[in-house]
Formats: C-alpha cells, sequence, structure tokens
C-alpha cells in the first residue's frame, strides 16, 4: 500500500509504517468487517464501489477520534483484465456530518417542548429529545431548582468568549434543587437532591458560575469537578467503551426576564460530553444554542403556567365580584322600584336587563324581558327621530346624552297646564349614560327617565300661541310687502301719467294768448288718451287687489254671506270671460267656453247658487290664468261646465284639495222650491308654464303663492286662489288643480247645488253664441260642439294699448332714444331703465325724454349688463360707445333681480371689465327702512322707492352725478 502526503491524515498512528505494508495486518482491527467484502467484490465484478460518512475511529491527535469519510475504491485491471490493484480515495466529513446530527438534536428540543404545558412536560419532553443524539450527549441530567434564592458572591475569572463575559458578581441562586430525570445514566448514581450549595465543593461553583453568567460551565475529570457519580459511565457507541471524562452544565433560564444575577433561572440540565470529540469551538458553539433553545421553551411554558395561573385568580376574584354584585344589585332594586323616578339598564346587545316599577308605567312594557328597539317603539311618533339620533350616539359614539321625549302611554292631566287642544301625551327627560368596558366596547348603558309631562303641556301652550303670533306676524309682513309692491307700481305709473298729463295741459296753456284758445294737437291727444288708459288699467289693478282684501277681511270675521238664487250658470261664465276681453286680446289668448255632455244630459237649467261668489271664483282663476299663460308659446284659456249626480270627489278625490270640517255649507232657503241635487264642476285650464307637485301643495295657502319667483315674474298678492278655496268650501264644494311642468294647469272646483224650477231654454248645437272678433264687433254664428264661446285678439291690432310681453332673450336690447327735440337746454343725460314692469317702463321713459334725457331700456338685470358692455364704461369701448350717464335700476325682475345685478356692475368694476364707477339709482317698491338698506349694501348708489315722481327722481340722479364728477 502506498498513499500520498494528505493520507498521511487517515492513517494516523500507523503512518509511516503503514506505507509499503499491507493494510490487511495493519488495518486487522476493521479489515474483516468493512473492507474484506468491498476488495472481494471488486474483485469479482471489476466495479468500483462508493462509500458515503462512513464512521471511524482513528488514533489521531492524542486519542481515539470519531471521523467521517467519504471513500472510493476503484479496481485497476491487468494486461490480461485481471484485477491487479485499488485505487482507493478518501475525503473527510467529519464537519458536516456532525453539524447535521447536532442541528437535528437542536430541532427535536424545538419539537418536543412545543406540546409542553407545564414545567413537569416540559422537562419530560426536554429528555427525550436528547435521547436521539447518544454520540454528542453520551448522558442527560436535568435538575429543578425548588426554592427562592438568596444573595451569595460568586466569584469567577474575567473571562471573555464569543458568547459574553463572565466576572464576579453578586449572584441570587437556589437554597436547593431536586432531580428531574436522567439518559442513560443509572438512577442509583444520582444525588436525588442537592442541598445548599457550599463554595467548597468544585460542582456547586461551576453551577453558580453557569447561572450568574447564563453560559454553559464545563467539568471535567482533569480539573478534578466532575462529580463522582458522573465518573465511571462509558460511552455506549465507542469502539472500545471509553469513558466520558467530561460534561458541561446548562443554566435554563427562560428569556421571559433578563435578570442579570441568574434569578429567573428554573434549574440547569448536566450534557455528557463526546470522549471521541474534543470540546472545541464548534462544539461549544452547538450547545449554547440548545440552552438557547431551552430557555426559549421553557419561557413559554412558564408564560403558560403564568397565565393559567391568572386564570384561575380572575375566576375566584370573579366569583367573589359575583357575589358583591348580586348583594349590591338587591339593594338598588329594592330602592329602585320604590322610586318615581323610571330606571333601566340596558346591556351590550341591546337588551333592557332592568327595568323599575316606574318604567314598565311609562312605557307600558310590563314583558320580564324587552329589548332598547322595543322602548322606542312606545314613544310617539313625533318624537321617535330625535329619540333614534340621541340613542345611537349613546351606543356608537358612547356619549352621555340627555333628551326629551314624548311617549304614546297617556297621563292624566292634574292641572289646568293641559288645554283641550294639548294631547295629554306623557313626557319624559331621558338622562342616558353609556357604560364602556376596558377595549372600548360599550357594556351597558344605564338610564333614568323623570316625568315631565306637566312642564311640556305648559311649555306647549306658551309654544303654540308664540308661534301662532309670530306666524301671524310673518305672513302680515309679507302680505304687506307684495301688497305694497302690487300697490306702489301702479301707482307710481298713475303719478307720472298725471304729471305727464298736467305737464301736456300746461305747455299748451302756456304756449296760447288770450285772443286764441288752447289746441290740442292729434298726437298729443293719443298719447294723453294711452296716459289716461294707463291710469285706469292701473287703478283696475289695485281695485281688484283691494276687494281682495276686503273679502280675506269678510272671511276672517265670518261676514262673508252666500245667497242662493236661481242662477243660470252658463251666463255667469260667459260674463266672467266677457271681462276679461280686454286682457285677454292684449295678451293674445284665445279663450273659449266649453259645456260638457253630462250637464247637457241631466237636461240642466237654473240652479240655487249664489252668482256673486260664482262669478268671483271665475274671475280669480281666469285672471290667474291669464297671468301665467301671457308668456307662452301657446295661449289658450278653456271654461268646462259639466255636472253629475254623485260626488266627483269620490272619483278622483287626489285632485281635491281637502276642505275644513268647520265650514258651513249654505243651504237653500225654505221659500224656494227646491228640484234634485246635482254638483256642477267648473273647470279652468290653460296651457301656461304649469306646475311641480311641490309647487302644486304650496296653492290655495293664505299669502301664498306656488314659489318664491312667482310673485317677482307674475305679480300678485298671494290672495286669489286662497280666497277661491274659501269661497267654494263655504259653497260646500271643494277645489283643487292637476298640472305638468311647461304643459299647463288646470284648476277644478264642484258646487253642490239643487236645480231649480225655471224656464230656462234648451241647450243644442244651434245655439247662437256671440264671438269677439279681432276688430271688436261681434258677429253672431252657430257654434259647433263642444259648445264655445271665443275670444280671439292678436297683439299687433292695439299698437298704443300697454300689452305685457315675454321676457327677452339676454342679448336682445330694446333701445329707444328720443327723437324729439330737448325741451331742456342742460346737457343731455343718457339714462337706461331697467323695468320688467312694460308700463312702468314706458311711462317713465317717455318722461324722461321730455326732460332731453336719451332713455335706454331694459326687461331685466340680464339685458342691464349686456347693454353696459356697449357703452363707455366698458374697457373694450370705442369712438361710438353710448355716453351712459346713470342706470335706473329696479329690484324684482324676472331672469335676474336688480339685487343680483348691482352685484355683478360691482365686481366687474373690481376686475377691470368697466373701467369707470357706474352710477346706479335703485328704482324699488320695497320700501321698508331695512329693504332700502339691502339695496344701498348690495351696492346702489341711491334708492328711490316707488311711487316715484319724475322731478325728485332727476334731482337724486343729478346730485349723484355731481359727486361722481
Amino acid at each position: 500500500m502506498i498513499y500520498n502526503e494528505r493520507f498521511v491524515e487517515f492513517a494516523g498512528q500507523k503512518h509511516p509504517r503503514l506505507m509499503g505494508s499491507t493494510p490487511v495486518i495493519e488495518y486487522a482491527e476493521v479489515w474483516d468487517t468493512m473492507f474484506a467484502a468491498i476488495i472481494k467484490r471488486g474483485k469479482e465484478k471489476r466495479e468500483a464501489t462508493r462509500h458515503k460518512d462512513v464512521q471511524l475511529f482513528l488514533h489521531r491527535h492524542g486519542y481515539l477520534e470519531e471521523v467521517f469519510v467519504t471513500y472510493t475504491f476503484v479496481p485497476i485491471l491487468g494486461a490480461d483484465a485481471s484485477v491487479v490493484g485499488f485505487y482507493h480515495t478518501a475525503v473527510e466529513t467529519t464537519e458536516q456530518v456532525l453539524a447535521m446530527r447536532r442541528t437535528h438534536t437542536l430541532l427535536g428540543i424545538g419539537n418536543h417542548t412545543t406540546s409542553a404545558r407545564s414545567i413537569k412536560d416540559y422537562w419530560a419532553a426536554l429528555l427525550a429529545a436528547f435521547e436521539s443524539n447518544p454520540q454528542d450527549v453520551p448522558y442527560v441530567a436535568a435538575f429543578e431548582f425548588k426554592e427562592l434564592s438568596e444573595d451569595i458572591s460568586a466569584r469567577s475569572s474575567s473571562t471573555n468568549n464569543k458568547y459574553g463575559p463572565s466576572s464576579t458578581a453578586s449572584s441570587r441562586v437556589p437554597r436547593s434543587c431536586g432531580f428531574v430525570g436522567a439518559v442513560r445514566i443509572p438512577i442509583t448514581g444520582i444525588p436525588m437532591s442537592l442541598e445548599a450549595l457550599n463554595d467548597q465543593d468544585h460542582f456547586s461553583q461551576a453551577v453558580r458560575k453557569c447561572i450568574s453568567t447564563g453560559q454553559a460551565t464545563e467539568l471535567n475529570r482533569d480539573e478534578h469537578n466532575l462529580p463522582d457519580w458522573l465518573c465511571d459511565i462509558n460511552h455506549e457507541s465507542s469502539p472500545d467503551a471509553t469513558k466520558c471524562n467530561s460534561a458541561v452544565v446548562v443554566p435554563i433560564r427562560p428569556t421571559a426576564r433578563d435578570e442579570g444575577d441568574g434569578q429567573n433561572a428554573i434549574g440547569f440540565i448536566v450534557l455528557g460530553l463526546n470522549p471521541h470529540r474534543k470540546y472545541e469551538e464548534t462544539y461549544e458553539r452547538y450547545v449554547h444554542l440548545w440552552g438557547r433553545q431551552m430557555a426559549t421553551s421553557a419561557a413559554s411554558v412558564v408564560l403558560l403556567e403564568q397565565e393559567i395561573r391568572r386564570q384561575e385568580q380572575l375566576a375566584i376574584q370573579l366569583s367573589i365580584s359575583a357575589k358583591t354584585q348580586r348583594q349590591t344589585q338587591a339593594r338598588f332594586s329594592r330602592f329602585a322600584e320604590l322610586a318615581d323616578v323610571a330606571m333601566w339598564i340596558v346591556d351590550g346587545e341591546d337588551q333592557v336587563i332592568y327595568a323599575n316599577r316606574a318604567w314598565r308605567e311609562q312605557t307600558q312594557l310590563h314583558d320580564e324581558i324587552q329589548m332598547a328597539s322595543d322602548w322606542i317603539k312606545a314613544v310617539a311618533p313625533d318624537s321617535r327621530a330625535t329619540v333614534e339620533k340621541a340613542w345611537k350616539r349613546v351606543v356608537e359614539e358612547k356619549c352621555p346624552q340627555v333628551f326629551e321625549a314624548q311617549l304614546t302611554s297617556p297621563k292624566a292631566a292634574t292641572d289646568d297646564a293641559a288645554s283641550e287642544k294639548t294631547p295629554k301625551l306623557r313626557w319624559i327627560l331621558c338622562s342616558a349614560f353609556p357604560e364602556v368596558g376596558e377595549g372600548g366596547t360599550l357594556e351597558s348603558v344605564w338610564a333614568c327617565n323623570t316625568d315631565i309631562s306637566h312642564q311640556k303641556w305648559a311649555e306647549a301652550l306658551v309654544e303654540q300661541r308664540l308661534s301662532d303670533v309670530l306666524e301671524t306676524k310673518r305672513q302680515s309682513e309679507n302680505f304687506i310687502d307684495m301688497t305694497s309692491h302690487e300697490m306702489r307700481n301702479p301707482l307710481s305709473a298713475i303719478m307720472q301719467c298725471a304729471d305727464g298729463i298736467v305737464s301736456s295741459l300746461n305747455d299748451m296753456l302756456t304756449s296760447a294768448d288770450q285772443t286764441t284758445p288752447a289746441a290740442f294737437s292729434q298726437s298729443t291727444i293719443n298719447v294723453m288718451l294711452e296716459m289716461a288708459q294707463t291710469i285706469v288699467l292701473c287703478a283696475q289693478h289695485q281695485n281688484r287687489i283691494v276687494n281682495d282684501i276686503l273679502t280675506l277681511s269678510k272671511l276672517d270675521a265670518s261676514l262673508l254671506t252666500v245667497t242662493l238664487v236661481a242662477t243660470d250658470p252658463i251666463g255667469t261664465l260667459e260674463s266672467a270671460l266677457k271681462l276679461h276681453q280686454r286682457e285677454l286680446l292684449n295678451a293674445g289668448i284665445t279663450g273659449s267656453l266649453i259645456v260638457e255632455d253630462s250637464y247637457k244630459d241631466l237636461g240642466i237649467g237654473g240652479v240655487f247658487l249664489d252668482p256673486s261668489r260664482l262669478l268671483q271664483l271665475l274671475i280669480n282663476l281666469v285672471a290667474n290664468a291669464i297671468k301665467f299663460t301671457q308668456f307662452a308659446d301657446q295661449r289658450k284659456i278653456s271654461l268646462r261646465l259639466g255636472a253629475s249626480l254623485d260626488n266627483p270627489a269620490a272619483a278622483d278625490d287626489h285632485d281635491y284639495f281637502v276642505g275644513r270640517s268647520s265650514r258651513v255649507i249654505a243651504e237653500t232657503p225654505n221659500q224656494l222650491v227646491a228640484g234634485m241635487k246635482v254638483y256642477l264642476n267648473f273647470a279652468v285650464e290653460d296651457t301656461g308654464c304649469g306646475l311641480n307637485e311641490e309647487e302644486r301643495q304650496r296653492l290655495f295657502l293664505r299669502f301664498s303663492q306656488a314659489n318664491q319667483r312667482t310673485h317677482v315674474q307674475y305679480g300678485g298678492s298671494g290672495l286669489g286662489l286662497f280666497i277661491c278655496k274659501e269661497i267654494v268650501e263655504l259653497c260646500g264644494g271643494r277645489i283643487g288643480v292637476t298640472s305638468q311642468p311647461g304643459k299647463g294647469s288646470t284648476f277644478k272646483f264642484f258646487l253642490p247645488v239643487q236645480t231649480a224650477p225655471v224656464e230656462t231654454p234648451p241647450i243644442n248645437q244651434s245655439a247662437v253664441w256671440p264671438i269677439l272678433t279681432p276688430s271688436g264687433r261681434g258677429t253672431a254664428i252657430a257654434s259647433d260642439v263642444p259648445h264655445a264661446t271665443q275670444v280671439v285678439g292678436r297683439q299687433e291690432e292695439m299698437p298704443d294699448a300697454p300689452i305685457p310681453t315675454a321676457i327677452t332673450q339676454p342679448t336682445e336690447i330694446n333701445n329707444h332714444s328720443s327723437k324729439t327735440k330737448p325741451s331742456h337746454t342742460e346737457t343731455e343725460l343718457h339714462i337706461l331703465v331697467v323695468e320688467d314692469n312694460l308700463i312702468n317702463q314706458k311711462v317713465m321713459a317717455n318722461q324722461l325724454r321730455k326732460l332731453g334725457a336719451a332713455v335706454y331700456v331694459a326687461d331685466h338685470g340680464l339685458d342691464a349688463l349686456a347693454f353696459l358692455d356697449k357703452t363707455h364704461f366698458s374697457k373694450d369701448a370705442s369712438g361710438d360707445s353710448i355716453p351712459l350717464s346713470v342706470v335706473l335700476l329696479d329690484s324684482e325682475m324676472p331672469v335676474m333681480d336688480g339685487l343680483t345685478c348691482i352685484k355683478y356692475i360691482r365686481e366687474r368694476q373690481q376686475t377691470g371689465i368697466y373701467t369707470k364707477w357706474v352710477p346706479v339709482v335703485g328704482v324699488t317698491a320695497n320700501a321698508r327702512p331695512e329693504q332700502v338698506k339691502k339695496a344701498m349694501d348690495a351696492g346702489m348708489d341711491e334708492v328711490a322707492t316707488k311711487p316715484v315722481r319724475i322731478a325728485t327722481l332727476m334731482e337724486q340722479i343729478r346730485e349723484l352725478l355731481s359727486r361722481e364728477r
């Protein structure tokens, strides 16, 4: 056998004797068991063999060392193909095999101790983990500390190693410890307990050291610190029964605490060391890792035991607390049952777990178990939303709440605080306090209810009376504002027309001499006639408002009476149309009267009703229809008359508003002979702007209109429809409306009447009805079915009449400058009149032109802004821009009102769109001081309240312009 230098390490003490000798002799101790069979197989089969991680015990480094080798035998063939030798290679794998074996032990410690639930289980699992590695751990002995520790001094040399320094420290070590268990050690030789450790015992010193430093301490026979009961233990895996001459003491200190004095150690374990491997750095590292794993596992067990003990203590405390709570609850229950204040408790699951007698009386809930939602059901509907909101804050936001609520359970009034109008329902003041647990969860809600019924009844009376007063005051103020606006607008036109007539007469008288009588030109007569017609029209408008106010006063005083006489309802409908002929013609509206077949089929002649009240109803409804139809693309108004034997409200009750039950219905006088009872159905249809459902519900209320813009765009006081409803109910009928936005409305009402035994002409298709033609002359023609009276008009037939017009587009400006020579020599003024009322607009413009001003008109604020862009105020002004002097701006206008317009003007001045200050005088019928102040705050320079006289207005304009200059 020959080998290279690297093989010397495997030869060990056999080198150099092995060189050139036969291995059969030199390796006689293992040849037959390991190599003979390999050589034989190689010779027979002439195949190479490889053997991995073979354990060998080699005498080297001064002792019998355990090594692991991976080697191969490759046959060497001679010329005759026979095996003449073997090529042998050997690679040592000791480090890899040892690392794998020791790592397996490390994992075994964790796996075995994971299932431990107590320290006792932990020790058993720990010992079982070392049973699988007898090579590196020939034996194991475990000891557990059983008593508290005391202060002693343990001295050890200050040495440093890679796992941490060790130094002299004051330590607290256990007084005694007991044997727990062992592996591969005869129990007979192990001491069952170790009493107080004395300083002279080497084993005790080693134990102290490992506990105080937290590092494993080596025991060695040569150093005389290996106990006698460990000296005679053989290594079971050794080929020659070598004794284990060294061991390590490993402390077990749970990592739950990190006391440097070892006070947290629960015990220690003695591990025998492999006599065939030196206790070098790698071996020491794995022992350290085993100790760390044992400490970590012990910490989990200690914590688990502590948690179990804590739960047991909590259980005891809970039992005591429960007993105390039962006693306290019993005392509280006795007290609460006798209290007049309702007390109740709701748990976190929304269940009422306690309620006293007073609470059950208040809520009328007598079952033992109730949910909080059941209590809320006992709250009156008016208070339910408030209670639900407050209770939600208590439960979800954990905020204490104090709130009032009205319950459905009645309570008898014991004094005069509650009147007949106040429902005698119980009122309570509830105080709810959430009880929040440590985790922020709601544990329960404690609440108490105090009965405040008498106080709330008294407050309700005061509040109702105050509310009535305030509502009356508000309605009165709104009514006064609307009435003032509607009265002042025509009054301003009347005064200006009167001034114009007076001025014209004075001019004529001045120009005539004493011999020549004053003569009027045709143009002057036309102008004066137009002014007179304007005065009449405005006076009629004022008269209509005054009549509405007087009717309302009679209704409030119950002085409005209904006088039944035999009447032809068709004639009354005709009269209503004739009264509005002029307005229909001016607005270009086609009016018609339609008598339905239901009326004809019943053969009704006359009926008993009050014709004046019926006419009043029709006048209001037709005037209302004209107001909302005059701006529509298609302008038609139809009056319909029908009849039925059954109450019309029974068929379409949702279309009629419910009347007051206290309304007194007029009865047929005894002296009149009544016929059968019928229901007359009247309807006024228009093709106006229509109403949505919200606007429809606001109709027929006192001082109310469809929306806030209705008064601005169409005018009116908001009384007409209310009066209609009152009169219809006074006559025993009901009124209603059907409408679609953009398609028009139908106002309909029915009156219960009795037929009159009077002779009336029969209704047939050949009846002749007068029709007003555009020329204004009546012509008799035969009507077609349905029977109708038509009123047809065209705006262009009457150019001199004041005609309401539709709102112009924002870019269309009505510019009318005077072409007549100014009558004054003063500097010509350029004035923009912004007014939606065309009568006022025309009258004011004519009066200003007579004073020599160049006048321009706009129908609303948007038109005014577009016009200002063409004046010298604009940054884009050119040489031919209009040199505007002042703007006369009305407040209430459609499309854009005056206050919005002035804000835009001032904003454009600030942004540089207008390069100069624009003088603006507000001309408004809103005359209250706060309304004037609101206009000034919006940006007006001056405010002139209607009725305004031109002379006074000119003084304001001159003063304003003088300030601006």
